[in-house]
């Protein structure tokens, strides 16, 4: 055995490993830029809006029971994500215009949606402090499943 054989044998590897190298390196690129396709649709997908897809639908079905008056939605607002659902007398702007009640999520993981009794203060929190700012001196109650427009029509004030 000479060494030209054994030099041709190691160039010969030498040659296929840089190939081997290469092709490698093409689909690790590939890879790369699926999985960067992939991160993209990841980082832009959005969760459902609970207020979209739970309250907005349900305080329009309950507007329609009141002719004389118009639906604003308001918020979220504070810690607690609380959402009027105003339904203002046409034509008004006082407050005293105004039927409504506020809701804020449940656990979103099983759709839930709260309604907030404002009537009721549990004097929790002192005035002034962060959860009596953000409105958590007052009860909530989880909305039932079965709950239409008729149940909420029940809790305005």
């Amino acid at each position: 055995m000479r060494l030209k054989d054994l030099q041709k044998r190691y160039l010969r590897q030498q040659r296929w490993v840089e190939t081997r190298r290469a092709t490698l390196g093409t689909e690790l690129a590939e890879a790369q830029a699926r999985v960067a396709a992939i991160q993209h649709k990841l980082d832009v997908l959005k969760s459902p809006s609970w207020i979209d897809f739970l309250v907005k639908p349900l305080a329009e079905a309950l507007a329609k029971r009141f002719k004389d008056r118009e639906l604003e939605l308001l918020g979220p607002f504070g810690m607690g994500s609380k959402v009027p659902v105003w339904l203002r007398k046409k034509g008004t702007q006082g407050v005293e215009d105004i039927l409504g009640f506020e809701v804020c999520p449940g656990d979103l993981d099983k759709a839930e949606l709260r309604v907030v009794d404002t009537a009721t203060d549990t004097g929790r929190y002192q005035p002034g402090t962060i959860g009596e700012m953000n409105g958590f001196n007052h009860p909530e109650e989880t909305v039932p499943p079965s709950a239409g427009p008729a149940w909420f029509k029940k809790r305005l004030a």
